[in-house]
């Protein structure tokens, strides 16, 4: 299993669905971002347990991607620099994000 630290989005993630499932992972590998999980997947060298955003677009064909039931909810983070004038660029691609994010969440 490549799993997260504990302090990371993912990690506590897949901390809260273990606790509710009453499981304990046999974890191999830690790592820091969701990506880096997948390209170690990519690469054979285990499973691990992401967002759908990370799997759906981590750019590593032929993953293969399993809904999990139960699976718990995780915050996505937009960061800018609050001391400087957002751009229209800037502004327009918050507005995609969360329109993409509300279209995922209105299908599921």
């Amino acid at each position: 299993m490549i799993s997260f630290a504990p302090n990371t989005p993912h990690g506590r993630a897949i901390a809260e669905m273990t606790d509710k499932a009453g499981v304990t992972l046999g974890v191999s590998t830690r790592v820091r971002f969701g990506e880096t999980a997948c390209a170690f997947v990519a690469r054979g060298l285990g499973v691990t347990i992401v967002d759908e955003q990370t799997a759906r677009d981590s750019g590593f064909p032929g993953l293969v991607r399993i809904a999990l039931r139960g699976a718990t909810s995780m915050p996505i983070y937009m960061h800018r620099n609050g001391a400087v004038p957002r751009s229209k660029v800037s502004a327009t691609f918050e507005k995609l994000c969360r329109r993409r994010a509300g279209a995922t969440l209105a299908a599921t």
